[in-house]
């Protein structure tokens, strides 16, 4: 089957990683592939040979370019494409002009991987998803929020996960006693870990903020911090040095351990006791999943979607948003009911199995584009 991707970011995130880890999925599954993106896209330097063949379209306005719409339709009704495969919603306006007065029979399927927030019911916003065949949500909550925010028809609505690679998640899979030793910990230490880009959007901060009067007063607890500030984001560059310069200031040296990011995320969830998220919210916490997928117990912030992979908190420990003394109350909980909370996440590691992985996600989308 011949389709096409548009995905015009010129970043490389989860949003960029998860629409290649899908791409795979599908030309296993004897897909044919191409790939519309800029010309300064980083997922050009990323798409090894997955596509097999990649269009270069110039983006000139966010809206109403008819111009990039007409040039989209041209080349898939060249190609014989008739149906298109968006993931990000700045590229659902230029598709839209694409379908209506270019390619009358071009079908859209979008996958949801942002909350739409505000609401989205004016005549441009409901004629953009209009042109929408199907839409993919990954969770119920965000599924609801589509009902409320806009005018879309329910019946179009799909709900799939967006699924863990657990082959790729597992490929260089150390022992516990390996990894923990890789970062220099001892065989007594209680290891509680962060992993994410260095953002203030992340909480890194938060986390060490709250837990610095433990990590001062409890010699065998750690704190792991996995993850780099975003390269020319001045912004992520000055809180990294602000989380650095509290760390010496506090002298937690010896109980705060940095780490650089890394593909090899095994290594971190191998190392650690506790997966803590400090998000603001998390659309879709992929790191909540492989937290999951490891058997690591979760304490998290309750908002956005991590409140649905955790099952309400049925998997992991929810709390409010910046209150550390709520954050404290369930780090204690979880140490003083270890047991309790390592029972939880290898519930939540079940369930994840069942619903959350690439498997999953790519024969139900097969199932979707065949029945379109």
């Amino acid at each position: 089957m011949k389709i096409a991707f548009l995905i015009t970011s010129t970043g490389w995130g989860g949003l960029e990683m998860n629409t290649i880890k899908l791409a795979k999925s599908l030309v296993k599954l004897n897909y044919e592939i191409t790939l519309f993106t800029q010309k300064n896209a980083t997922i050009l330097d990323k798409k090894d040979s997955i596509f097999s063949s990649t269009v270069l379209i110039d983006r000139n306005r966010k809206y109403f370019d008819f111009k990039t719409a007409k040039q989209i339709a041209r080349d898939l009704k060249e190609k014989e494409i008739n149906t298109i495969f968006i993931v990000d919603n700045k590229d659902l306006d230029v598709t839209a002009w694409a379908k209506a007065f270019y390619f009358k029979n071009l079908k859209i399927v979008y996958q949801q991987h942002m909350q739409i927030g505000i609401p989205k019911k004016n005549l441009l916003q409901t004629f953009r998803f209009k042109q929408i065949d199907k839409w993919i949500s990954p969770l119920n909550y965000l599924k609801e929020e589509i009902k409320i925010q806009t005018k879309f028809d329910s019946r179009k609505v799909v709900q799939i996960p967006i699924g863990v690679d657990t082959g790729t998640l597992f490929k260089n899979n150390p022992s516990k006693e390996d990894a923990r030793l890789n970062f220099g910990f001892k065989e007594t230490d209680f290891v509680v870990g962060i992993i994410g880009r260095i953002s203030r959007k992340k909480g890194q901060l938060f986390v060490v903020e709250s837990l610095k009067n433990e990590l001062l007063n409890t010699p065998n607890l750690k704190l792991l911090i996995y993850g780099s500030a975003t390269i020319n984001d001045e912004d992520c560059q000055q809180y990294e040095k602000e989380l650095h310069s509290f760390v010496k200031k506090e002298k937690l040296d010896k109980s705060v351990i940095f780490h650089p990011h890394s593909s090899n995320v095994s290594s971190f969830f191998k190392s650690i006791h506790l997966f803590v998220l400090a998000s603001e919210s998390e659309t879709y916490g992929m790191v909540t999943l492989e937290a999951l997928f490891h058997q690591i117990p979760v304490l998290a912030t309750k908002s956005g979607g991590t409140t649905d992979l955790l099952n309400q908190g049925e998997f992991g420990e929810l709390y409010l948003h910046g209150n550390q003394n709520d954050f404290l109350k369930k780090f204690k909980n979880i140490q003083d009911n270890y047991s309790k909370t390592k029972k939880q996440a290898i519930q939540g590691h079940d369930f994840a199995m069942k619903n959350y992985t690439m498997e999953l996600e790519t024969s139900s989308i097969h199932e979707l584009l065949q029945n379109l």
